[in-house]
């Protein structure tokens, strides 16, 4: 009978350690960097640390080379195309999951002012409708989404904060898919590196 109630203990704690939700904030502001909270616990999921060595290397913003090669609304259009396939495979565990903040920010600069509004357009046919299919997938509770054009400005500007919460419990079914997706993307990183 002891067996029987220790058993159904840990069944008990366990079911009370998945109710509990991750938070996962997700920033881009010239790098990415992906946390995530689970009780007192916090993990740096992206970037990887680096070795004491390589700290003092400097960091190139990968979106600043896309921009400035390929434009703003390719790289958008790029980015969009390379998340939405991940979004929709894990479509079930984000119906589960609540964005309590989305804050976009993209100030947009050039010299060529119709170009500056063409591409404005672009984007804005991209971002916008890529931000409602991301709420159908995802409960939102505040979303802030600002882009402009500043024509006095050298540098354009983007910023980027999410938080997420999802219960463990329905994050288990999906955790196999989670770890290979992770691994993909640090393996494609490793190799835009070597390139």
């Amino acid at each position: 009978m002891t067996f029987l109630y220790i058993v159904l203990g840990i069944i008990a704690f366990i079911t009370m350690l998945l109710i509990f939700p991750i938070s996962i904030r997700i920033t881009y502001d010239k790098e990415l960097s992906v946390i995530a909270k689970y009780l007192f616990f916090k993990i740096n999921v992206f970037p990887i640390k680096e070795k004491k060595q390589q700290k003092n290397d400097t960091k190139k913003d990968p979106l600043d080379s896309s921009v400035k090669s390929k434009g703003y609304a390719d790289t958008f259009e790029l980015i969009k195309g390379s998340i939405s396939p991940i979004l929709t495979e894990f479509r079930v565990l984000l119906s589960r999951t609540n964005v309590t903040q989305f804050d976009f920010r993209l100030i947009m600069v050039g010299d060529d002012a119709s170009n500056l509004a063409i591409q404005y357009g672009k984007v804005c046919a991209v971002v916008y409708p890529f931000i409602s299919f991301l709420q159908t997938l995802m409960k939102f509770r505040k979303t802030n989404v600002n882009i402009s054009v500043d024509y006095l400005k050298k540098e354009y500007e983007f910023y980027f904060n999410s938080k997420l919460k999802v219960r463990p419990i329905f994050a288990v079914s999906s955790a196999i898919k989670i770890f290979k997706a992770i691994s993909d993307i640090r393996k494609l990183q490793s190799d835009n590196m070597k390139g």
